[in-house]
């Protein structure tokens, strides 16, 4: 009774697993069809999609300053290193993902060369062509590219397969669609604490997938080596002019003052001794400016050397032994949603012959 008076006390629910499990018993027979054509759709969707092979590789960048202590304690409590804040570089490696998702970065791995084996023959071209000539489409992407093929077709608009000039600030059709492809495969990830970045290529072959993730590195670095290097380089291309410059007046000067005492040997008349002494002079001054532009030119050249970064390769590319994307997987996982859909259209079924006997 008490029970009974309470408003908050639920009628216990019961469910009788044993009538489901009958009932898919019963109709085994749909499920197994259900799952069997799944799986069948899941061996045509495995066939025709191509295998997949991911290279990662870990780089870990070199900063151009030290960390400013008193504000460590605030890049804690944002998750950033405190490296990055008493950094005076633009070209940050917190930017590198960003960087290499550029446009123009991937247009710069348009001519590195791959290797790649086709029906027993081994086969060199450049990435580009390897984008557009030998790299597979998926079913799905076959059906899809199907409306657009036919527009073009209809407007008869021509392809710009002839222009190999490429031009990062306006790409032809043909040149958009393969920096999206590789945009798309080129993937860079950076841990904010430990400033590693963590590189990720999927390409379709296993060796070009290892060849991209080296290429795409080896940018990085002249990329990053560019804008680290390119003031300090002015700067030494500036010293090296002046260096020239002060060596070639330093011996015109001891030039003019040997020829000056070789042709007064034994003269003692006080002009002679005054301009004498003129060239010595200017000889030394020049000498005095030769060697301190030497100094700076040093000093330039140590600097260029200093700003060059350094990458260190955590983990090197190498070449994938297996694919990302297993066609058996792919099968099974069919059939399993298949059987899956095939119990709920049982258990369907059996509701809607309820309510119409009801």
């Amino acid at each position: 009774m008490e029970e009974l008076d309470n408003p908050f006390y639920d009628e216990e629910v019961t469910i009788d697993l044993s009538k489901y499990w009958h009932r898919l018993t019963r109709h085994w027979r749909t499920i197994i069809w259900w799952a069997a054509g799944a799986f069948i759709l899941g061996c045509i969707v495995a066939l025709c999609t191509p295998r997949k092979y991911t290279v990662v590789s870990k780089l870990a960048p070199e900063l151009s300053s030290t960390a400013i202590n008193r504000l460590s304690s605030l890049a804690s409590l944002v998750g950033m290193s405190s490296t990055i804040l008493g950094s005076t570089d633009a070209v940050y490696p917190m930017v590198y993902p960003e960087l290499i998702s550029s446009s123009e970065f991937v247009a710069d791995l348009f001519d590195v060369p791959v290797t790649f084996v086709e029906k027993d023959d081994s086969i060199t071209v450049t990435l580009y062509e390897y984008m557009t000539e030998h790299t597979k489409k998926p079913l799905l992407g076959v059906l899809m590219s199907v409306p657009g093929a036919v527009i073009d077709f209809i407007k008869n608009e021509e392809d710009d397969a002839g222009c190999d000039a490429v031009d990062p600030f306006h790409f032809t059709k043909k040149q958009g669609r393969v920096v999206k492809m590789l945009s798309k495969s080129i993937e860079a990830t950076i841990d904010k604490k430990t400033l590693v970045i963590t590189l990720e290529v999927t390409m379709q072959d296993a060796l070009i997938a290892a060849t991209l993730s080296r290429a795409v590195s080896e940018t990085l670095k002249s990329y990053v080596t560019r804008y680290r290097v390119q003031k300090a380089q002015k700067d030494c291309d500036y010293y090296e002019k002046l260096y020239s410059e002060a060596q070639d007046a330093y011996y015109e000067a001891l030039r003019d003052y040997s020829d000056y005492t070789d042709s007064h040997q034994g003269v003692l008349m006080k002009g002679y001794m005054i301009e004498s002494t003129r060239l010595k002079d200017e000889a030394s001054l020049r000498y005095e400016l030769y060697n301190a532009t030497a100094q700076q030119l040093q000093t330039a050249r140590a600097k260029v050397q200093q700003e060059t970064p350094v990458f260190s390769e955590i983990i090197p590319p190498t070449v994938p032994l297996k694919s990302v994307n297993s066609r058996k997987t792919t099968a099974i996982a069919f059939g399993f949603i298949g059987a899956v859909l095939g119990c709920g259209y049982v258990f369907w079924r059996y509701r809607k012959e309820e309510d119409l006997s009801n």
